[in-house]
């Protein structure tokens, strides 16, 4: 039986691992040290991203109503935003372990099954990763749009920069530095792109993480529950061959001789079916015994 698919747990990691906010390098080569404390930096950048945006919420939007709401919404979302990534960052491990524990356990007795529920997860992180970046590519859209007199002139009373019309993409606030000025303006620019790369990108990992666990499971139920419901029939391959399964979490079995009963018109017909039937009873038993013994044998030594 082939090994169980690579599933989107793994992804998750290698996304975490691709954004650096989270690697275990080698510490000792200068390569390894560089790389965990260019992890360090990104992690930074992450925490400093909500402080200022929360520092900006409490320090100005509140003069005017709406845009504190506005800014508080933003707020509640990076946090949770940076919730996730300081939750995956420090159950990291076991996520992995939770990875390598589904590709090495979990049953491929049915490869239709499985190759099932395996697109069926796909297509689930596809939604939640199409969500994310929905929103954000929303957010873009807003800041690309025209500014309104009205809105201009809110600004200048909220904000009270020197050029209300330049705006950044989220809007953050440093003490005593005017961002609308062109030189703050381009390096919170790059800052803030690069924040909300990293942010949405370990956001969607650890949101569809749950789901895409939840349909695997899914999978698994549905190959055994077929398993359960055949418990007592004869079992079958997909020739149609009648089986005996040596070990059905692998999928071993042996095919049996195709001894179909035949027509019991006849009182002769249905002795020879009954005498079918009992011998493929013992078939049965003999190999039930005989795998029983193995697995004793294996165990003893």
């Amino acid at each position: 039986m082939k090994k169980y698919p690579p599933t989107n747990i793994r992804l998750f990691c290698k996304i975490f691992e691709w954004a650096h906010l989270h690697y275990e390098p080698n510490t000792g080569t200068w390569r390894g040290f560089l790389l965990q404390l260019f992890c360090y930096f990104n992690q930074f950048i992450a925490v400093l991203q909500v402080f200022l945006h929360l520092l900006n919420t409490v320090c100005r939007s509140f003069h005017y109503m709406p845009e504190f709401y506005q800014m508080l919404a933003e707020d509640s979302a990076m946090i949770f935003c940076y919730f996730k990534v300081y939750l995956l960052y420090h159950r990291y491990s076991e996520i992995k372990y939770l990875a390598d524990f589904m590709e090495n356990s979990f049953s491929n007795a049915d490869e239709s099954i499985t190759n099932k529920f395996r697109v069926k997860a796909n297509m689930t992180c596809l939604v939640y990763m199409m969500s994310v970046f929905s929103i954000w590519a929303s957010l873009v859209f807003q800041f690309l749009l025209p500014i309104t007199k009205e809105e201009l002139a809110n600004r200048s009373m909220v904000y009270k920069t020197k050029f209300p019309s330049r705006r950044t993409f989220t809007n953050l606030y440093i003490p005593y530095v005017d961002e609308s000025e062109l030189a703050p303006m381009i390096v919170l620019s790059i800052f803030e792109m690069y924040a909300n790369f990293v942010l949405p990108l370990t956001g969607i990992a650890i949101v569809g993480l749950l789901p895409a666990l939840i349909v695997h499971l899914e999978g698994q139920y549905k190959i055994l529950s077929i398993r359960v419901e055949n418990i007592g029939k004869i079992h079958r391959n997909s020739t149609g061959s009648p089986v005996h399964y040596i070990n059905i979490e692998t999928n071993e079995y042996i095919v049996l001789e195709n001894m179909e009963p035949p027509s019991t018109s006849s009182e002769q017909a249905h002795a020879k079916a009954v005498q079918i039937a009992r011998k493929r009873q013992r078939i049965q038993q003999n190999l039930y015994f005989m795998t029983v013994e193995t697995l004793e044998k294996q165990r003893v030594k």
